[in-house]
């Protein structure tokens, strides 16, 4: 199993996790991508959050089926009452943040559960991937499936606007990496990474563009 960004994006381009060998992780985030396996698997004592149930069963799911063991919540990312002030190792979420109208208290209330130093590690979809469609075909293995891309929103059209993820209907909450990035600085993370990798080729990316653009911050204070 993968550490997963979304978009064929996986821990093996960035290497931003690290060990995570009897670490507690929460994940922010469940259903398509096998990520909290993979850190399960590796180790790690994880906690899942999500607030759509039929994606923390495909989560529980794929966890009996690799004999590991997930601890899953339902529930809102900001509702994190649960989880004890600085017991977390590390946060990490793919795609989902930006399906949250209020991500200001998400990233708040990470910095609660998070331990001195520690990182949340999000992903969204590039800004840039956004704008962006392309025609639909088959590629030849092995060479890249370049379409004939077609600008269809603006960059600096921060309307919510509702796409299809995993089957469900949901509404994206568009944000440029500028206001990630004071985000972060706000609510005392400092910024150390901010990753905008290439996909797998056996995926179906828009190689015009970065598909995400993932951000590590590791939360400061004495």
């Amino acid at each position: 199993s993968a550490i997963e960004y979304g978009y064929g994006v996986n821990d093996s381009i960035t290497r931003l996790v690290g060990e995570v060998k009897n670490k507690r992780i929460l994940v922010l985030g469940a259903g398509e991508l096998g990520t909290p396996i993979a850190l399960a698997q590796g180790g790690a004592h994880v906690i899942c959050v999500d607030p759509g149930g039929r994606r923390i069963i495909k989560t529980q799911a794929q966890a009996e089926e690799n004999v590991c063991r997930v601890e899953c919540h339902q529930g809102a990312f900001a509702d994190l009452a649960f989880l004890r002030a600085d017991s977390i190792d590390i946060v990490f979420s793919a795609t989902v943040l930006d399906e949250v109208e209020d991500l200001d208290r998400v990233i708040r209330q990470c910095q609660r559960v998070l331990r001195k130093s520690s990182p949340m590690i999000m992903s969204l979809e590039h800004p840039l991937a956004r704008m962006v469609e392309q025609e639909e075909f088959h590629a030849t293995p092995g060479v890249l499936p370049l379409g004939v891309p077609r600008i269809t929103r603006s960059f600096f059209d921060d309307s919510d606007f509702e796409t299809t993820r995993g089957g469900q209907r949901v509404t994206v909450y568009p944000r440029t990496i500028s206001h990630i990035h004071e985000l972060f600085m706000r609510h005392g993370f400092k910024v150390d990474s901010i990753a905008e990798p290439a996909p797998e080729f056996h995926h179906e990316p828009i190689v015009m563009v970065p598909p995400v653009v993932i951000f590590r911050a590791r939360k400061e204070g004495l």
